[in-house]
C-alpha cells in the first residue's frame, strides 16, 4: 500500500512538471517573440496579434466548452487558472501565426500549411501526454479544425492591423 502510494505521488508529480514545462515553453516562445517584435519595431503588430489570440481563443473556449467539443481538466474555462494559463498562451498563439507569416514572407498557401502544422504539432502532440484539455471530437475533426483556426486569426489580424 506504501509503494503504491509512493507511485502515485510520483505520477502525480511527473504530470505536473509535464505541464508546467509546457507552460515554461508557450512563455519562452512568447518571450522570444515579443523580442523580435520589438528588434523589428513590430510592437503594435504582437500587440494586435496577441489581442486576436486571446479574444479569439476565448470566443472559441465558450463555444468549445458549452458544447461540449473539449474541456479543460486541469484548468476549467472561466477559473483562475484558465484566465493566468490558458488566455495568454491563446494570445501566444495569436502571435505565433501572424508574426510568423509576416516574417517568413512565403506564399499564403505555404505560410498556412507550415504554421498550422507546426502549432498543431507543438500543442497537440505535448497534450497527448499532459491531458491539459481533452477532445469529445474525433483527432481527424480536431486536425481538420485547424485550417479554419489559422486561417480565421490571420483575416482578423488583417482587418485590425489595416491591411
Amino acid at each position: 500500500l506504501v509503494l503504491l502510494k509512493i507511485r502515485q505521488n510520483k505520477r502525480k508529480r511527473g504530470l505536473i512538471m509535464n505541464i508546467m514545462r509546457v507552460r515554461w515553453i508557450v512563455l519562452v516562445i512568447g518571450i522570444a517573440l515579443l523580442w523580435v517584435a520589438s528588434e523589428k519595431g513590430e510592437m503594435r503588430n504582437a500587440s494586435i496579434a496577441f489581442g486576436i489570440g486571446a479574444a479569439g481563443g476565448f470566443l472559441l473556449d465558450a463555444i468549445g466548452t458549452k458544447f461540449r467539443f473539449w474541456v479543460y481538466l486541469r484548468q476549467p474555462f472561466l477559473s483562475s487558472k484558465y484566465f493566468l494559463i490558458v488566455l495568454p498562451a491563446w494570445g501566444v498563439f495569436g502571435m505565433a501565426v501572424n508574426l510568423a507569416w509576416d516574417w517568413w514572407g512565403v506564399t499564403p498557401w505555404l505560410a498556412l500549411t507550415i504554421i498550422t502544422i507546426g502549432l498543431f504539432i507543438l500543442h497537440e502532440i505535448p497534450n497527448l501526454k499532459v491531458k491539459s484539455w481533452e477532445y469529445n471530437v474525433p483527432l481527424w475533426f480536431v486536425f481538420l479544425s485547424w485550417v479554419p483556426l489559422v486561417g480565421s486569426f490571420r483575416i482578423l489580424f488583417l482587418l485590425f492591423r489595416g491591411y
